[in-house]
């Protein structure tokens, strides 16, 4: 893949299962950038634990954070399928200056309008573009059903979703948009970060533990 991206002088976002040792394993996105340079790994932090999608039994949760990194074209961030359902995770990048966000996703069944709308929500709160990258083909249980799509700063779809099987994107983005966007709908101006303090409690309160059960 650094090859390819040397010699089509383009960023590749490269999604990976990533051996740490022998007993550790990640849901991992490497980036390689135009010629050919690793700029980093994304590891995914949010590991579900539901039929089919049993990932807690092979996979940690992600160590690295929440990094962006600066290819040649544009900053970008990574959210790996699960991360997207939850906001905490985009909201960190978009602080930290990514302008496009990368969603490798494996999604089945009937989700897509269920992902259309966390990312579109995603995209508006936080003034940023996210292209959803779904897988096609199918496995013993389950079909996977493509469609991926990028939205804008302001929540709309670029383009119609793509087919069902093996398909190519092609999404003008203009970041200076970025800007604009975030300077109509004021959200990052009007953070009151001092007000946050209890979704960062790393213990949920006992009261909100029995609402959550």
């Amino acid at each position: 893949m650094q090859e390819v991206a040397r010699e089509k002088g383009v960023a590749i976002v490269c999604p990976l299962f990533e051996a740490e040792g022998e007993k550790t394993f990640y849901n991992s996105a490497v980036v390689i950038d135009a010629g050919g340079t690793v700029l980093g790994c994304y590891r995914k932090v949010h590991v579900p634990q539901i039929p089919l999608w049993e990932e807690k039994y092979y996979f940690s949760p992600g160590n690295l954070g929440f990094p962006v990194f600066e290819t040649q074209f544009a900053a970008i961030g990574i959210q790996i399928c699960w991360d997207n359902f939850f906001p905490e995770g985009t909201r960190i990048l978009a602080l930290k200056g990514a302008q496009v966000i990368f969603s490798p996703t494996a999604a089945a069944f009937a989700s897509q309008k269920r992902w259309e709308t966390v990312i579109s929500g995603h995209a508006i709160s936080n003034g940023v573009y996210i292209f959803r990258v779904n897988r096609v083909g199918g496995e013993e249980k389950q079909d996977f059903y493509g469609r991926s799509f990028c939205v804008s700063p302001e929540g709309e779809l670029l383009d119609q979703p793509t087919g069902m099987n093996e398909s190519i994107a092609l999404i003008d983005v203009d970041l200076k948009a970025i800007e604009t966007v975030r300077k109509e709908w004021s959200f990052f101006r009007d953070r009151r970060t001092e007000a946050y303090e209890e979704i960062v409690q790393r213990k949920v309160p006992a009261d909100l533990e029995m609402k959550i059960t």
